[in-house]
C-alpha cells in the first residue's frame, strides 16, 4: 500500500465532489487507488512483522488500538500465524 493522504485536488481537498473521482483515477490509475486499502496495509504490515523477525528471532505481538483494530482484524485474517499475540483496544466498527 502507499502511506499518504488522499485528497480530492492539488491542495488535499476533503470536500468531495463529482470532480474528486475523476482527479484520483488521473492522479493514480485504477490500480494505484486499488493499494489503499485495508489490506494492502495488511500485507504491508506482514513484511515489517517479518523483516523484524529476520533480525529479531523471537515471540512478537502486535497491538491495535481504535481504528487500528480495523486492520489489525484483517491482518490477522491473512496472516492468523505470523505473529505469537494480538492485542484490540477500542474495536472500531
Amino acid at each position: 500500500g502507499w502511506s499518504t493522504a488522499l485528497g480530492c485536488d492539488d491542495n488535499m481537498s476533503q470536500n468531495i465532489t463529482v470532480d474528486c473521482i475523476p482527479y484520483l483515477t488521473s492522479k493514480w490509475g485504477v490500480e494505484g487507488l486499488n493499494q489503499f486499502s485495508v489490506t494492502s496495509a495488511a500485507h504491508d504490515l506482514s513484511v515489517l512483522v517479518q523483516s523484524y523477525q529476520a533480525d529479531q528471532p523471537g515471540r512478537i505481538a502486535v497491538l491495535g488500538l481504535s481504528y487500528g483494530t480495523f486492520l489489525l482484524d484483517r491482518f490477522l485474517q491473512i496472516y492468523p500465524t505470523l505473529v505469537q499475540s494480538a492485542i484490540m483496544d477500542g474495536v472500531w466498527n
